[in-house]
């Protein structure tokens, strides 16, 4: 069932890239694992319950506060060799840098760009890869941790854990802290989804503390494993990248961006390319804009939508 599904899977998306897998040796590679590129940037100001800590594939912001110690890695440390039916179609041990383009459904919430790893191995053995990052200082009213998960075939269901620590983002570390999230091998319910699905769970244990965040892909022979949108908010209840706080509508067609809002009170949109340099600035002064972007590269952009206190995000192609 997994070589029939993996065939069908394969052929539907014969469009997607593998950017190579790093080399692994336990060090902060500070995202430069992908001959695309990951980039890292501040967020200049923030609102309450604003972000802390976003991945979204191509980017990482991170609060100005933990910015110059803040590093993200990428391990294999199982040392499995992968089944030549998986090698056979471009993955590799460890993580994956993947690429979706807008041919096979980029669309929010799955972005264009994620990481994946499989557990199936050749002989049959199980996974052991980690993304580590920190650390993130959690603020004195709590916080939240989000991410997107999908694992694409309901018959081989990967598991994972995610794991806090406030020592270090060595691997030791992290399993000498607390595991805040656990989905085992098949866990119901395990019917493969198209979009990823939203998870989150509470930091408010860490208040006040700086974390470091383990998520480990620990499957045992199952298949493949998708994450994206790696989110740490302010507060126990708020996450601005996955809840629409601002009440707003983006898309874009071509090279217009359309914003559609509730109010225009007091509201900004800005819109950033894929290294977190802002092209335009443009204030809501009605319910419905359409901002032109015949002057700017085709390609990924941010658009922040921020509505009084109220912000929301997403990643659009033009």
């Amino acid at each position: 069932m997994k070589k029939i599904y993996l065939l069908v899977m394969m052929i539907a998306c014969a469009s997607f890239v593998f950017a190579q897998t790093p080399k692994k040796n336990g060090t902060n590679n500070h995202f430069a694992f992908s001959n695309k590129g990951i980039s890292v940037k501040s967020i200049d100001a923030k609102a309450v319950g604003d972000t802390l800590m976003y991945c979204d594939g191509t980017n990482i912001f991170i609060d100005p506060t933990d910015q110059p110690t803040f590093a993200w890695n990428m391990e294999d440390n199982d040392g499995l060799t992968v089944d030549p039916t998986m090698a056979g179609y471009g993955w590799g041990t460890g993580w994956m840098h993947i690429y979706d383009d807008i041919s096979v459904g980029c669309t929010t919430p799955d972005t264009c760009w994620w990481f994946g790893a499989t557990s199936w191995f050749s002989p049959v053995g199980q996974a052991d890869n980690w993304i580590e990052f920190g650390p993130v200082t959690i603020p004195a009213t709590g916080g939240r941790l989000n991410w997107d998960y999908e694992a694409p075939d309901q018959a081989n269901s990967d598991g994972y854990k995610v794991w806090v620590s406030t020592s270090g983002m060595a691997i030791s570390d992290l399993l000498a802290g607390t595991n805040i999230y656990t989905r085992t091998d098949n866990q119901a319910p395990t019917i493969p989804d198209t979009l990823f699905n939203n998870k989150n769970a509470s930091l408010a244990a860490w208040a006040g503390q700086s974390v470091y965040i383990g998520f480990q892909h620990n499957a045992n022979n199952m298949f493949i494993i998708y994450f994206d949108n790696f989110l740490v908010t302010e507060q126990n209840n708020v996450g601005v990248n996955e809840l629409n706080a601002a009440n707003a509508t983006i898309f874009s067609n071509n090279k217009n961006i359309y914003v559609n809002v509730s109010q225009v009170d007091n509201g900004f949109v800005s819109i950033y390319d894929r290294m977190g340099q802002l092209v335009k600035s443009v204030s809501v002064d009605k319910a419905n804009m359409v901002i032109n972007m015949n002057d700017v590269a085709s390609g990924i952009y941010m658009v922040n939508v921020k509505i009084g206190d109220k912000v929301f995000n997403k990643k659009v192609i033009l």
